[in-house]
């Protein structure tokens, strides 16, 4: 115990205030009352209780779920808003991350003593941003190619469409496996370490090329096997085409497909 004192006043006298605070307070709860040493520990801690600046987050509006509060190494959760939290003085940059969202950087100076308040919101609206996928085969002018469907343009279809499902399944794996790293480096509040905030950032990344992966996989193979059945079927009364494509789109809202023949 006289070991952490002297670290707790060490690092008082280096103006490591916000350290020197949590020393003292986890000593003044281990020394019994009668012990000399706890006199000493509650009168530091009452000085520097008082110089340690605190800062009060406070919703401007409603945060959806998902949004991410972070202070340098440390993720806050949604209890550390409308509570004071104690700093060391200087100045603090708040991040706030919310899905959908640009990201909103916050700085404050907080100066010994100060007991500051910062509204915190989303930022900007990110606009959807769909991907369009382009597959394009020149299709024969012959009579013998007049069908409802072009086998060519089907096991292209059926191709894109197994390779993003193995790009789904790998990112999906990426996902279990941020996440089993997110649980060993963060604790039970939410407040993680430099490589569980990495692991979260990993994590929601491949989340989405996952989704995106399996949404492209499952039109592009569905639509490819259509198109390898109803290749099958001859249609003469059809015109003619001289060629064949195929677009994909995938967004946040789902995925589409249009072919011209």
């Amino acid at each position: 115990m006289g070991t952490e004192l002297n670290m707790a006043l060490c690092e008082l006298e280096i103006g490591h205030l916000l350290r020197a605070w949590q020393l003292f307070q986890s000593i003044v709860h281990k020394l019994p009352p009668g012990d000399e040493r706890a006199s000493l520990a509650r009168d530091r801690l009452a000085e520097v209780d008082a110089r340690v600046p605190r800062l009060v987050l406070k919703a401007a509006v409603p945060l959806p779920s998902g949004t991410e509060i972070i202070h340098g190494q440390t993720r806050l959760t949604a209890s550390s808003l409308d509570v004071p939290i104690p700093f060391d003085p200087g100045e603090k940059e708040i991040v706030v991350k919310v899905p959908g969202h640009e990201i909103r950087n916050y700085r404050v100076l907080l100066n010994e003593g100060d007991r500051d308040i910062l509204a915190i919101e989303p930022g900007a609206a990110i606009e959807n941003d769909d991907k369009v996928f382009e597959l394009a085969v020149e299709q024969p002018t012959t009579e013998s190619a007049r069908r409802t469907g072009n086998p060519t343009v089907g096991v292209l279809a059926i191709g894109v469409g197994a390779s993003s499902l193995v790009v789904g399944a790998v990112a999906g794996l990426g996902v279990l496996n941020a996440k089993a790293a997110m649980e060993t480096e963060c604790d039970h509040s939410g407040a993680c370490s430099s490589e569980g905030l990495a692991a979260a950032d990993r994590g929601e990344l491949l989340a989405a090329v996952s989704t995106t992966a399996f949404a492209l996989g499952a039109v592009c193979a569905g639509a490819g096997i259509w198109w390898l059945l109803d290749a099958t079927t001859p249609n003469p009364g059809r015109p003619q085409s001289t060629g064949t494509g195929i677009a994909v789109g995938v967004s946040s809202g789902g995925a589409a497909i249009r072919g011209s023949f």
